[in-house]
């Protein structure tokens, strides 16, 4: 008996971008489900999904702006007053208490113009979605094509997406809803009582933070894509911001699914790597094996906790890319990530000052600031085969210039 699958799509407004970037993974693999279920935005992009509109989407998440969502919208994020002043504040505030809510009357029209409702009606794809009862509060569960009419899917659409209080509240007929994100906002438990035999989630980072159900991610059954990265506000449809989501969707769906590696950035593939990371964290640590419960911890955290020597590699050569801030929405193959690396290094123009404090080394944690500096410093007498001074003073309140040293040493003196 074929098993059936099914894509599971959080809430979480314009972190959406991201669900839309693990669906252009998806068809570029022909990655099909044999059922979606949603919650406020995933409930509106799962609409596009089952009725495959993948080019509307991509109109929409390309195209779309905060003014194409509220009227008078404003972007949500640390430059909000700056951007738009006292005068903008004011006239969203007017227009959100004239409306009992924002005035989301652009966004009725953009989705109008996305999504069809007979397709979505038809479609051979059997769709779910969460919207929340108010003021009760109780979670309802919607089999789309089973239990609404092609005019009532809209409506609840919006319903699901009813991010009360900054949207209004939506009143269907007779009954009022909010966001399904207040009672179930990454709806697993949905598809399983379905029948869903294999489950593929795309959890956000939205509201609330934590999905109400998220135990349901570590079932055997289950896959969740989750990014690494902060995505930003729920209400930020800043272009550039939309842009980098779309991106590090489809690059973590991509790692999901073994087509590349990597945990903060993606490689493509390990090249000439691959034996030397096999072997790099044991040749490492054999000359002072004691180190490796400081770099352990250095390593780990919630979201990562490295297991192989090839675990470790990646993660080092990784921390030189975020020392040296290079972009992380990216893909690159190690080879070329390791140059640009070096290259950007190489750039760095050592003070007088920085040079004698760093071989004197010191018994402190880097700035953020010291950094780059510090590994422009240890690049630069690897390459050149001097010895690296005052590195065991640095190493202690730093373990991660344990292992950056070695690669260095590994990679460049090959």
């Amino acid at each position: 008996m074929a098993k059936k699958r099914a894509l599971v799509l959080c809430g979480g407004g314009s972190l959406g971008a991201y669900e839309f970037g693990c669906w252009q993974y998806f068809r570029e693999k022909n990655m099909t489900f044999d059922a979606v279920y949603g919650a406020s935005i995933g409930a509106l992009n799962g609409a596009m999904i089952v009725s495959d509109a993948f080019n509307e989407a991509a109109h929409l998440w390309n195209t779309i702006t905060v003014n194409q969502v509220i009227d008078k919208g404003m972007n949500l994020n640390a430059d909000t007053l700056s951007e738009y002043g006292a005068e903008g504040l004011f006239r969203f505030a007017r227009s959100y208490f004239r409306n009992s809510g924002a005035d989301i009357s652009p966004l009725v029209e953009v989705v109008k113009n996305a999504i069809n409702p007979h397709k979505v009606k038809t479609s051979s794809i059997p769709f779910g979605i969460v919207t929340t009862s108010y003021p009760g509060m109780k979670e309802k569960d919607i089999n789309v094509q089973k239990e609404l009419s092609e005019e009532e899917i809209l409506p609840y659409l919006h319903a699901s997406s009813a991010c009360w209080p900054i949207f209004p509240i939506m009143k269907v007929g007779k009954n009022r809803f909010v966001d399904g994100g207040f009672t179930n906002n990454l709806p697993i438990d949905f598809a399983l009582r379905e029948g869903a035999d294999e489950i593929i989630a795309i959890r956000l980072k939205s509201y609330p933070p934590t999905p109400q159900h998220v135990e349901l991610c570590s079932l055997p059954n289950v896959t969740t894509i989750y990014s690494r990265h902060d995505l930003g506000s729920i209400m930020d449809f800043t272009p550039e911001v939309l842009k980098r989501n779309i991106r590090f969707g489809y690059l973590d769906a991509k790692k999901m699914f073994g087509d590349a590696i990597g945990f903060d950035y993606t490689f493509s593939d390990w090249g000439p790597y691959e034996s030397i990371a096999d072997h790099f964290f044991l040749d490492s640590i054999r000359e002072d094996p004691l180190w490796f419960s400081a770099l352990q911890k250095e390593f780990s955290d919630a979201r990562t906790k490295p297991e192989t020597s090839k675990d470790y590699f990646l993660l080092t050569i990784e921390r030189m890319g975020k020392w040296l801030s290079i972009p992380e929405d990216e893909e690159y193959s190690l080879v070329d990530f390791f140059s640009k690396v070096v290259n950007t290094a190489r750039e760095i123009k050592l003070s007088p000052k920085d040079s004698v404090k760093f071989q004197k080394g010191t018994n402190r944690a880097l700035t953020k600031q010291e950094k780059p500096a510090y590994l422009a410093y240890l690049s630069h007498q690897i390459r050149h085969q001097h010895q690296v001074k005052g590195l065991k003073t640095v190493v202690k309140r730093n373990p991660e210039i344990f292992l950056i040293c070695d690669l260095l040493k590994t990679i460049l003196t090959a």
